[in-house]
């Protein structure tokens, strides 16, 4: 088919290779989807012609799927016309076939469909299409899918470069001289004329619009880097040559340009494995188990294209259950035995990492090595300080730097805080096999133990001042949780004395997060061994608390309660004031949660005596709001109380604690509240919500929500959007103590809800609701809760007509109320006293 055709502009161009194709313009119409007059506009030059349409309906048409030069020429005429630059990245490769290519064929098929990778794609092809520099780098760890990538990206921009795109494998290349080999011998050139190979290359390349694929080129940038001047000095000979060079480090010269890749999406991921398990087992037809275990296969395996296909490979052996059962201590084992027709260090993962690992230097190996053992993320201090570095070396962060570069490790950047750092699981088993193979493990694990006690011994300390800075470093705890468990792990089985040390510091941590049940899983471990047993009381009496802590805080009332109480003995004997104020906080919570008003009340108030000998502005604060939550229950709404509550109030504000806070201003709500001042109550209670908004212990915000709601109730007086609210409030509420299995504050919230169905007049739901908070009373104690929910029980029966029973409730009510310190608010009582009065 003749491609001698000349045009000006667009219109003309269309002209002439429709007619060129033997077609009128009602017949193109037809082909392309327009009418006679759109085409004989686009023509005339008279219509705008829209790029996408020209690339998808015009060209088949026109045929122009063995002349992609007339295709880059009418795109470039259709952008022209609409004042655009071509899209060159806009030609799809779904209809640009292979035959496009006249001559030799300079790039391999694909075999497979790359799946997941549209974005990166179209990156890649408009960086190396839109932007000034001519050289792209695609980096990304062993196994990620560079080469295929590479290719797909070549294939699309294959046809519309007047010479093609080109792979060169660069494996074998092992310098300059080799790599100018490769070049010629992957472009076919002839041995011709004299000179050095780069005269000969830009000989060859000068006048051609050519993509160079250069596959694995890491191993060539050791120093002194020709290579790396080689490619610069042909993109400056060469002004149409393009490089898209694949490499698990950049070149680091100034006309890269870099684009990192990142593991398969896990949906892609997914669909990678049960494309290439069909490819196995024609049969196979995964149940949801197994679907739901090749999900976390592909978690596991970070999403690694590699990693996951030789991981499919296996199906006709192993189901996705036992491939995942297998995965933890088989790994890189299971990740063999790949196709032999990839190149040696793609048939297996492990040897796609071991050809990373033999290209760093020693002290590069080294740190690789000893960073596989932090769990999770880590930051360059920590790095830095467990690297086992002598005194006066210097460096880690530079060889950190290296191997972030490399590939190898990957960083990453949290919402607040310092840049961290981490290693893909798969390269994290590699690593541990060489550091069992070095004998390193112990001593590492040793290092890194000691030096996140010391970290959490810190953060603890920062919240142990006069002025309580409690949490301050809370952000680096949680960044560093899991390191700090692997520490705890390891010091519960060598150095039990120490564990206790490390569980004594994580205890506001764990508290202020809410993970009682993994603080008292640990407590109870370390508190069991030997060396605990013999441990130093100061360090028995520490850990003692935090288990107590965490017991009274998951419900187990007695036996926190226990704890404390040999915790108190203990640091009692050894003098420690502060751990002594400490413990009384948490023995009085316990003992008021057994509903032992009285006896709480006294040690709330040793408590406050010691905090204030001691000048803690935060253990202060602490006391003083914990006696008030009792006080305001008591019945005696005093000025001194007044006093207490505005006192804590001022002494969080200082602190910057928005937990204590909230806590405090609930305090004064309900003291409003039992004084009769509502809408004071129901202001202090909003503002204890914004404030605890801040506060990450789910049970704050659960009894913030809790009264809130009650308030609602309280002050709404039957409107509408009051009682919505109550009701929001109230649901909040229970959803987190529901989560935090916390059985007082269920059974207040059923009695508020049921409360709330009352006046609505939903009886059978009151009666649930209130049936529920009474068994649940009685069941723990709660004589307050029984006698609140007799009382709804009550209104319910006077509304089923259920007279004599209506009077018992209200009689059983009255007794309990009158041996009681006067604790429901005004408006219940009130409420009470008409029902009874009625009844009578």
């Amino acid at each position: 088919m003749s491609t001698s055709l000349t045009a000006a502009n667009f219109g003309d161009l269309l002209r002439q290779l429709r007619r060129r194709a033997g077609l009128t313009q009602r017949e193109l119409a037809a082909l392309a989807g327009f009418s006679i007059a759109q085409i004989s506009l686009l023509e005339k030059n008279q219509r705008l012609p829209d790029l996408a349409v020209v690339r998808e309906q015009f060209a088949p048409a026109l045929q122009l799927g063995s002349e992609p030069h007339l295709l880059r020429r009418l795109l470039a005429l259709a952008a022209e016309a609409r004042g655009e630059r071509p899209p060159a990245w806009q030609v799809q490769q779904e209809w640009v076939q292979q035959e496009w290519v006249e001559g030799d064929h300079l790039l391999p098929a694909a075999l497979t469909p790359l799946l997941g990778r549209r974005q990166e794609i179209d990156a890649a092809i408009q960086r190396l299409t839109q932007t000034p520099g001519r050289l792209l780098t695609l980096l990304g760890p062993p196994g990620v899918g560079k080469t295929r990538l590479a290719l797909a990206v070549a294939a699309q921009l294959q046809p519309l470069l007047a010479d093609g795109a080109c792979l060169v494998p660069l494996a074998s290349a092992g310098d300059a001289g080799q790599l100018a080999a490769a070049l010629a011998a992957a472009l076919q050139l002839r041995e011709e004329g004299s000179g050095a190979p780069l005269q000969r290359l830009v000989q060859q390349l000068q006048r051609r619009e050519i993509l160079l694929v250069l596959d694995d080129f890491e191993h060539l940038l050791a120093p002194p880097n020709d290579a790396v001047t080689l490619l610069v000095q042909l993109l400056e000979a060469c002004p149409r040559l393009r490089l898209l060079v694949t490499s698990r480090e950049p070149l680091r010269v100034r006309a890269e340009q870099r684009l990192k890749l990142p593991p398969l999406p896990p949906a892609a991921a997914v669909e990678l494995f049960l494309r290439r398990a069909a490819a196995v087992d024609a049969e196979f037809a995964p149940s949801p188990q197994a679907l739901a275990a090749i999900t976390e296969l592909c978690l596991r395996l970070d999403c690694l294209p590699l990693a996951v296909e030789l991981m499919a490979a296996h199906i006709d052996l192993l189901s996705p259950q036992a491939m995942l059962a297998r995965l933890q201590e088989q790994r890189l084992d299971l990740l063999s035995d790949g196709p032999p027709d990839l190149p040696p260090h793609q048939r297996t993962l492990r040897l796609a990492i071991q050809r990373s690992y033999t290209l760093l230097n020693p002290r590069e190996q080294q740190l690789f090595r000893r960073c596989a053992l932090f769990a999770g993320t880590f930051d360059l201090a920590a790095a830095e300080a467990t690297s086992g570095a002598r005194g006066g070396e210097a460096g880690e962060a530079g060889r950190l730097q290296s191997l972030i570069a490399k590939s190898l490790v990957k960083a990453v950047t949290p919402a607040e805080g310092e840049r961290r750092f981490l290693l893909l699981e798969t390269l994290r088993a590699y690593a541990l096999e060489q550091l069992a193979a070095c004998s390193e493990e112990e001593a590492q694990r040793k290092r890194q133990a000691y030096y996140f006690l010391e970290l959490a011994l810190h953060v603890a300390g920062q919240g142990q001042g006069a002025q309580g800075e409690a949490g301050a470093g809370f952000p680096q705890l949680e960044h560093d949780h899991q390191n700090l468990l692997a520490a705890l792990q390891w010091l519960v089985h060598h150095d039990g004395a120490r564990a206790l040390e490390l569980l004594a510091a994580l205890r506001d941590f764990w508290y202020t997060r809410g993970l009682f049940d993994e603080g008292s899983r640990w407590s109870r471990q370390a508190l069991a061994t030997e060396a605990a047993a013999a441990a130093p009381p100061a360090g028995r009496a520490g850990a003692l608390l935090t288990w107590g802590q965490m017991l009274l805080n998951q419900g187990s009332t007695g036996d926190a309660r226990a704890c404390l109480g040999e915790a108190l003995a203990l640091f009692r004997r050894l003098h420690d004031v502060a751990g002594s104020a400490r413990t009384l906080i948490e023995l009085g919570w316990a003992t008021y949660l057994a509903h032992e008003q009285q006896a709480s009340l006294a040690l709330f108030q040793e408590c406050l005596d010691l905090a204030r000998q001691l000048g803690s502005a935060a253990l202060t604060a602490h006391a003083l709001t914990s006696l008030t939550h009792v006080l305001v229950y008591e019945g005696a709404y005093t000025a001194q109380l007044r006093a207490y509550i505005d006192e804590s109030i001022l002494l969080y504000q200082r602190l910057q604690d928005a937990h204590g806070l909230s806590q405090a201003l609930l305090n004064l709500s309900t003291f409003l509240l039992q004084t009769g001042d509502e809408q004071a109550a129901l202001q202090a209670a909003r503002e204890a919500e914004q404030v605890g908004k801040a506060s990450a212990l789910g049970s704050a915000r659960a009894w913030t929500h809790a009264t809130l709601g009650e308030l609602l109730l309280l002050t709404g007086q039957g409107q509408v959007e009051s009682q919505a609210q109550a009701h929001a409030e109230l649901q909040a509420a229970l959803t987190l103590f529901q989560e935090g299995s916390q059985q007082d504050g269920i059974l207040i919230v059923e009695h508020h809800l049921g409360d709330l169905a009352r006046k609505q007049a939903r009886w059978a739901e009151a009666a649930a609701h209130f049936g529920a908070s009474h068994a649940a009373a009685l069941a723990s104690g709660n004589e307050r809760m029984v006698a609140r929910a007799l009382i709804g029980l009550g209104h319910v029966a006077a509304a089923d007509g259920d007279r004599p029973l209506a009077r018992r409730r209200f009689a059983e009510a009255s007794a309990l109320l009158a041996r009681l310190p006067v604790f429901l608010p005004r408006a219940a009582r009130a409420e009470l006293a008409a029902a009874l009065q009625e009844e009578v």
